[in-house]
């Protein structure tokens, strides 16, 4: 069922969102039913050491002595109609240049950590045999289904299991920063049920999802809504045909009714019959990444404090273009910002040099209230210094500062700065 998927060209500026699926605003609908054969054997639960008293088998209308184990298959029918509060998460490689979008890491829990619960028949084929303690007869070649009613729903989850397609975004018409995109998203669905307290598993599940949504940028994060409605209905090879168990497997008593053998199951899972429609509404908060600002350095005494610590405000967004530098406290005295590619921390004047390499200039700033500012227009930057998305530069200030005597001067601590598209 799985689509190749190739993407069809590389993000060429993209920023990265890290997004948390928030479940009071979102919803999973599973509906539907998956089937699995079982092909084993299943023997009583007597032990002459441990259990003298337990449940013995014997193929056959008469059977013959001992405990034998006896030819079962059965087949596994599980009914699903259940709407979910989901947890999960995902990542967004997004291009507003180049109106493009990725999904990374796509991990849904349809009912969160809780799971749920579904309905559950077990139709047993087996060869004739008899039971002893309780005394029974199973005429063999006869469906017996079993239906066990409601039964637990654990560890269901989506999980991504390839790259996305390379969606496309399109900028909403009167809502500036918003974009709608469709994307492909292959996943995997997994799941366990608990039968007779032993967790039988369901799936991978392929789906490829075809997620459409809104897309809201804003300086540092994004919220998305994310919607898809895919079936799927399929016989789907079992990924791991090994045996599994013993496990308990307590049988009711035929001829005559009324109790139960409790017996042993031993047998591996054949391929797995699917029909599931799922439904989903999905709303996420995202936090950009790689764009991080981080201070570093050392900020010296100065002659009105303990010395000048440099920060940011605004974004660290390219096409926002609203990123600030400030520092303080300063004297009020003629100061400059200067940025370049390197860290260091080598003493200079009455404090540290903490940006090295080649050094651009802004221009010249007056501090006020003892406090220097600049608002960085990276449109007016130095060509040997351009401030690109993806590029990562290191700021500090320098100011003036006759009153403390020494070289005259002094300078901040520095931070740098990652910037985004």
């Amino acid at each position: 069922m799985i689509h190749s998927l190739i993407l069809s060209s590389a993000l060429l500026a993209p920023q990265g969102y890290d997004f948390t699926i928030q479940s009071q605003t979102s919803s999973v609908d599973l509906s539907g039913s998956t089937a699995a054969g079982v092909t084993g054997t299943l023997i009583g639960d007597y032990d002459a050491s441990t259990n003298p008293g337990g449940t013995q088998t014997r193929p056959g209308f008469f059977g013959g002595s001992g405990n034998m184990p006896v030819l079962c298959d059965f087949d596994v029918q599980v009914a699903i109609s259940t709407v979910g509060v989901p947890e999960g998460s995902f990542h967004l490689e997004v291009d507003t240049a180049g109106l493009g979008i990725e999904v990374n890491d796509l991990q849904l829990a349809p009912f969160g950590t809780a799971g749920t619960s579904v309905d559950l028949t077990l139709t047993l084929l087996f060869e004739t045999f008899r039971s002893f303690s309780p005394d029974s007869l199973y005429v063999g070649g006869i469906e017996l289904p079993i239906p066990l009613g409601s039964v637990s729903l654990t560890n269901a989850n989506f999980v991504q299991s390839g790259p996305s397609t390379l969606g496309s975004l399109t900028p909403d018409p009167t809502v500036a920063d918003r974009y709608t995109f469709t994307v492909t998203v292959p996943a995997d669905f997994n799941g366990d049920i608990d039968l007779f307290g032993n967790l039988f598993p369901i799936g991978p599940i392929p789906f490829a999802y075809v997620l459409a949504g809104t897309l809201d940028i804003g300086p540092d994060s994004a919220i998305a809504t994310l919607s898809a409605d895919q079936s799927v209905d399929e016989t789907v090879s079992n990924p791991d045909p090994g045996n599994f168990g013993p496990f308990p497997l307590p049988l009711p008593t035929i001829l005559p009714p009324g109790s139960v053998a409790n017996c042993l199951y031993t047998g591996s899972f054949g391929d797995f019959a699917i029909a599931l429609d799922v439904a989903v509404d999905v709303t996420a908060d995202g936090v950009s990444t790689g764009c991080s600002t981080e201070v570093y350095c050392t900020a010296a005494a100065n002659s009105v404090g303990a010395g000048a610590n440099i920060s940011v405000s605004g974004s660290t967004s390219v096409a926002a273009n609203d990123l600030v530098l400030s520092a303080g406290p300063v004297p009020n005295q003629p100061a400059i910002f200067f940025y370049g590619p390197n860290q260091i921390e080598v003493p200079f004047g009455n404090g540290f040099r903490c940006v090295g390499g080649a050094v651009k200039r802004l221009p010249v700033v007056f501090g006020g209230g003892n406090t220097i500012t600049h608002p960085v227009d990276n449109t007016q930057t130095p060509s040997a210094g351009v401030i690109v998305a993806g590029s990562t530069w290191n700021f500090q200030a320098w100011y003036r500062d006759p009153n403390a005597g020494g070289g005259n001067f002094n300078l901040s601590d520095a931070v740098q700065v990652e910037f985004c598209p």
